[in-house]
């Protein structure tokens, strides 16, 4: 009698009965590959999944650099893996709004979410920028995304009922799939009611009585968590039936799975912007509902390796033109790529430009840099990430142009104060010149500037620089809206100057005075 054992192939999707010498000699190419695998007991039942996932997308449907991303460019690849296997599981951990393309601001979510279920996502949670627009907005996104939202958090403060369903079971291929979601993030007020979030001891207790409800039923359990692996590695210790995190929130593009301990659950998390693909193959015993053996990697969306999905890029371009119709317009030309420190000057002189003030004030913290090549609106607008804000349906928000008559005396104040809050936080001045001794931690670091204390200077910043509360109080002046974002003015001061190069560095440091 020949002896047979069952092995599942990492590619296929079909079991096959597989004399024993072909199961040893491909465990052993297994673990040649660094997948892991645990010995089998002869006739044991076996099943696979292939997990693929993405998390902190951020509107970002198009590709957000040349050759690069895209969820067009996602779809297609996951396409690819369910053309080739039938037990594919598609997950997302959270944060598909704000940070990107235009489009996803423009229509507060929703285009985002349209594109993800072209992609064909499974189920999602939450993560914190994806309440940006409100409880309301979310949930209507989540009707548009046609695949479920999942999280045991946020709840009613009143009676500690989850807004959305907190979990869900799905059975892939003959391996009953349980799924949990949850992370940070949430709060607000729904139909009158006040919502707030759980935080991460609460969140984990509320993850281990699903998780052990479901087990009886279901032969793997996963939980779709929009916080960072090391949060996870806490919920991991409260929540030891879970045994598969699949992580967000602080985009770290991890190669392979991490363990956990105790208990060894498995946590992955695929980086952002749509640039990476998850993939993780699980072997799970049916008898013993463990994972007997694991195989994962991150893919890189380069497109001289992945097509497109087609049909969701032509719809993708379809919202575009419908919705926001000059984010691809051409504005200019960078000839090599600008740092942040760089685009913070440019922006800067911008703003200052269009407003016809004294002095423009952009802070580098809440920007990216700009690639070399063709310049959109979309491009400015990716750069300006963290003032990608809406507010009253207009794109605005942040990025809003605010003027204000001040002194520069409250000027000069209000850069110490910020040097000493946070010192990283770089502010870059337009029209005027600053020396500031960066190797000093307190006391008065500003030692050299052209800006006259008791002078009055028209002063153009973008609203998140200084509306908030603080930097109101310290500026003492009215500041009012200008009728324009700073993507609309770079762009016009893009189009003028054509091409796009940093201006001459105002700002300074001891340092570089020497």
């Amino acid at each position: 009698m020949k002896v047979t054992d069952t092995f599942e192939g990492s590619f296929g999707s079909r079991r096959r009965r597989l004399p024993v010498a072909l199961v040893l000699g491909a465990l052993g190419l297994a673990l040649a590959l660094g997948a892991e695998v645990a010995p089998q007991a002869p006739g044991r039942r076996t099943g696979t999944v292939m997990i693929l996932y993405t998390n902190d997308v951020h509107d970002f449907l198009k590709p957000q650099a040349p050759g690069m991303g895209g969820l067009a460019h996602v779809s297609g690849f996951i396409r690819r893996v369910k053309q080739e296997r039938q037990d594919v599981l598609v997950l997302d951990a959270g944060d598909a709004c704000t940070k990107g393309d235009m489009l996803g601001v423009v229509t507060r979510g929703e285009m985002t979410y349209r594109a993800m279920a072209g992609v064909g996502y499974d189920a999602a949670t939450p993560g914190n920028h994806d309440y940006h627009y409100g409880l309301p907005q979310l949930l209507r996104n989540a009707r548009a995304a046609a695949f479920p939202l999942v999280s045991v958090n946020p709840v009613y403060e009143d009676t500690g009922e989850p807004v959305f369903p907190p979990s869900i079971e799905r059975n892939v291929q003959g391996v009953r799939v349980g799924i949990l979601g949850g992370g940070w993030g949430g709060g607000g007020v729904l139909d009158g009611r006040k919502v707030v979030t759980l935080k991460l001891e609460e969140l984990g207790k509320r993850l281990r009585t699903l998780a052990q409800e479901m087990r009886p039923r279901v032969d793997l359990i996963v939980a779709v968590v929009h916080d960072s692996p090391a949060a996870c590695r806490q919920l991991a210790a409260l929540a030891p039936d879970v045994q598969l995190f699949v992580s967000g929130h602080s985009h770290e593009a991890l190669p392979e799975p991490l363990r956990a301990a105790p208990g060894g659950a498995l946590i992955v998390q695929a980086g952002c912007f749509a640039r990476n693909v998850g993939e993780l193959e699980v072997t799970v015993d049916l008898d013993t509902k463990e994972v007997a053996a694991h195989k994962g990697r991150l893919v890189e969306v380069r497109h001289r390796k992945i097509k497109p999905d087609e049909a969701l890029a032509r719809r993708i371009r379809g919202w575009n033109a419908r919705y926001c119709p000059r984010a691809d317009r051409v504005v200019g030309h960078v000839p090599v790529p600008l740092a942040k420190p760089e685009v913070a000057d440019w922006l800067a002189e911008a703003i200052r430009d269009r407003a016809g003030a004294r002095v423009g004030l952009v802070s580098e913290i809440l920007l990216s840099g700009l690639p070399a090549g063709p310049l959109t609106e979309d491009g400015i607008f990716h750069a300006l990430w963290g003032y990608g804000w809406m507010v009253s349906g207009r794109m605005a928000g942040q990025q809003a142009v605010c003027l204000a008559d001040v002194s520069g005396a409250r000027i000069l104040a209000f850069l110490e104060r910020e040097l000493a809050a946070v010192p990283d936080r770089k502010h870059h001045l337009a029209g005027a010149t600053l020396v500031v001794d960066e190797r000093k931690l307190e006391g008065q670091r500003i030692v050299e500037s052209d800006i006259v204390p008791d002078q009055v200077y028209r002063l153009a910043a973008p609203r998140g620089s200084v509306a908030a509360p603080v930097a109101s109080s310290i500026l003492d002046a009215e500041v009012r809206d200008a009728g324009y974002t700073v993507t609309e003015a770079a762009a016009a001061y893009a189009r003028h100057a054509r091409t796009i190069t940093a201006p001459a560095r105002r700002a300074r440091t001891a340092e570089t005075m020497r």
